[in-house]
Order: structure tokens, then C-alpha cells, then sequence
């Protein structure tokens, strides 16, 4: 139950950076996933849906949606994303009420319908779990 809660607290978090928009702009965003990650992604568990393109990923529950494109756009700072064999990774720096943070998104391959993810703010992981591709 405290793992949820705390996964909660931290998308809400999240959500709230989504809608302040400062103006700015940034066209790339770094956002380019390898293709056994492109898909949409279901986490029974924290009834999450994890959607990768080829530009773009969202994590939607039933009352938020964390886009790492509208955050990028929204924030004016590009995606850090690093691509390995199994592993993607998607690390942007974001400022919520004056204090800069770092949110992360690790995609771990398991299988090729399978994989695994982990979040973290500032270091600190909120959540993780399992991803079945839709």
C-alpha cells in the first residue's frame, strides 16, 4: 500500500510540472526509443499504460498522463535518453516551484513482449513493476 501511495504522490507531482507551461519552446527533444520498445505497454498492477513511439512515451493512469515531449516542450529542456542492447532510459530536468528535479524512466527488456520499468525522481524510486506489450 505505501509503494502506491508513494507512486501516486510522485505522478501527481509529475502531472502538476505538465501543466506549467513557461512559454518556452525546445523542437528536439532527444526522444528516440529502440524499436523493441515501441508499443503500448499495460502494468496490471498500478493500472498504468506505458505508450513508447518513435518520438514520444506517456505513461497514463485513470487521472494523469506524463508525456516526455509536453514536459520537454513545456519545460524547454531536451530528454537525456540512453540506448543499450536491453536497456532505455529517459532522464529529464525539470523545475517544480523553484527546486530542479531529475524524473526517470528506465525500460529494462525481458522479453520481446515483456519488459521491465522503474521510475525515479531525483534519485529517489518511486515506482517500478512489470509491463505486458498490448
Amino acid at each position: 500500500m505505501k509503494r502506491i501511495m508513494v507512486f501516486l504522490i510522485g505522478l501527481f507531482f509529475v502531472s502538476m510540472v505538465i501543466s506549467a507551461n513557461d512559454g518556452s519552446s525546445n523542437n528536439g527533444t532527444g526522444i528516440n526509443p529502440p524499436s523493441w520498445a515501441i508499443g503500448t505497454w499495460e502494468d496490471k498492477f498500478f493500472s498504468t499504460t506505458h505508450v513508447v513511439t518513435h518520438d514520444n512515451v506517456r505513461v497514463i493512469t485513470a487521472s494523469d498522463t506524463i508525456d516526455f515531449k509536453e514536459i520537454s516542450k513545456s519545460q524547454g529542456t531536451p530528454v537525456s535518453a540512453l540506448v543499450d542492447k536491453d536497456v532505455y532510459s529517459l532522464t529529464i530536468s525539470i523545475t517544480y516551484f523553484g527546486t530542479r528535479q531529475s524524473v526517470s524512466y528506465v525500460y529494462t527488456r525481458l522479453s520481446d513482449t515483456t519488459m521491465k520499468w522503474t521510475w525515479t525522481i531525483s534519485g529517489m524510486e518511486v515506482g517500478a513493476g512489470t509491463l505486458i506489450k498490448q
